[in-house]
């Protein structure tokens, strides 16, 4: 086995999440809400800390998972409640920071 062919799936697929990412982008400049991605990674974090703390870090990526899940959600419905979304991204993220 040559090592191209070794490569070759990585490199589709790194093309590939280049244009995903690109699409991606282009949406979230387009609906204006830039910080979301450090928001929801913020409060993911708390699903790690929970973890840490409750469960002996058992359950990290199913905590994590789902604290990102419920970060997302919240600001998914606040987009369409909230006046000014870039300030209530932001609380979540000093939430998350806190």
């Amino acid at each position: 086995m040559s090592i191209v062919t070794l490569l070759w799936p990585a490199f589709v697929l790194a093309i590939l999440l280049v244009f995903i990412h690109a699409i991606f982008g282009l949406e979230i400049i387009k609906r204006g809400v830039i910080f979301t991605d450090l928001a929801i990674g913020q409060v993911a974090a708390i699903g790690v800390a929970v973890s840490l703390l409750l469960f002996e870090g058992r359950y990290t990526f199913m905590l994590t998972l789902c604290f990102a899940l419920i970060g997302a959600f919240l600001i998914s419905v606040a987009t369409h409640r909230v006046r000014h979304i870039e300030a209530f991204i932001g609380m979540l993220y000093a939430l998350g920071a806190s």
